[in-house]
């Protein structure tokens, strides 16, 4: 699923502004839109139009519930916590 994903996002920056990109690399590293607006030679007020529109673009792309897909924690993440969880519990009992 994540491959799935890394392979969307490649698809839809390749496709777009080079902008959008920075936008998101930025985001993503904690950056401001104010540097993200250095960054492309902006103004503020640019750049926020600039991510407004990529915002469109991407729910027209992904779909309009891929932020709240993207939020969603895995079946196999849940199996996974579980696992450790009953491995815990059977190490406190051998202890106690």
């Amino acid at each position: 699923m994540a491959a799935g994903r890394n392979c969307d996002w490649e698809e839809f920056l390749e496709s777009h502004d080079y902008r959008y990109g920075v936008i998101v690399t930025d985001l993503a590293c904690g950056r401001t839109m104010i540097e993200s607006a250095k960054t492309c030679g902006m103004t503020y007020h640019g750049i926020r139009e600039t991510r407004e529109r990529l915002a469109g673009e991407l729910k027209e792309f992904m779909g309009s519930t891929a932020i709240a897909d993207s939020m969603k924690v895995s079946g196999w993440r849940g199996n996974i916590l579980a696992d450790k969880e009953r491995v815990a519990c059977r190490a406190d009992r051998r202890r106690g």
